[in-house]
């Protein structure tokens, strides 16, 4: 497996044209400097407060009975601090030049997973292969979505796996076809240090 180095500085002049073209291409971009450490001090903070307030309100159980892998759902009604990742320049530089200017936010979740190596839950949905906007258009964007690194995901603690170019095709690739050694050889991991929102 290789790990992709589709990587952009928000610091650099015209970083965005590159990422767009790769977002285009690649189905990706990796752009990192864009969350300072303090506001990811506060997104942690947020994050794990919205955390404790989904199992007081729904139940650890419950949610493990769903299947629920650490994912963090409307996380607006937990803390106003998820309405600035909302506003932050790159992400929105990125959602401007892709998308029509009719977008609107479908969903805002987290996720705080357990590293890998912890008690293993089997196969759920957050961790197989799946797409998660699964409808071809013909190579119309009709969804984008951006992933805020707050802590680094390494190859080693479980960073995202993804075939590149992968984003336009009609099929996504099934599990026979991931097991091959040629689409094996085009399936990448995407590490990303904290702060480096993957689009």
């Amino acid at each position: 497996m290789s790990v992709l180095a589709a990587r952009f500085s928000a610091r650099s002049a015209d970083w965005h044209l590159d990422a767009l073209a790769s977002v285009r291409r690649d189905g990706y971009a990796i752009v990192e400097d864009v969350m300072s450490p303090a506001l990811l001090d506060l997104a942690r903070d947020a994050m794990y407060g919205a955390q404790d307030q989904i199992r007081a309100e729904i139940g650890r159980e419950r949610l493990e009975r769903a299947g629920e892998l650490g994912v963090l759902r409307l996380m607006l009604r937990h803390d106003s601090l998820f309405f600035s990742l909302l506003e932050l320049d790159e992400v929105l530089a990125v959602v401007d030049g892709t998308l029509p200017s009719t977008a609107i936010l479908h969903l805002q979740n987290g996720l705080i997973l357990p590293p890998r190596g912890a008690a293993d839950p089997g196969e759920i949905f957050q961790n197989s292969f799946h797409r998660d906007f699964p409808r071809h258009m013909e190579g119309y964007v009709a969804s984008l979505n951006t992933f805020l690194a707050i802590d680094e995901f390494t190859t080693l603690n479980g960073a995202t796996l993804l075939v590149p170019g992968s984003h336009q095709r009609a099929q996504a690739p099934d599990r026979a076809e991931m097991q091959c050694r040629h689409m094996h050889a085009r399936r990448a991991c995407t590490p990303c240090t904290s702060g480096s929102p993957r689009r």
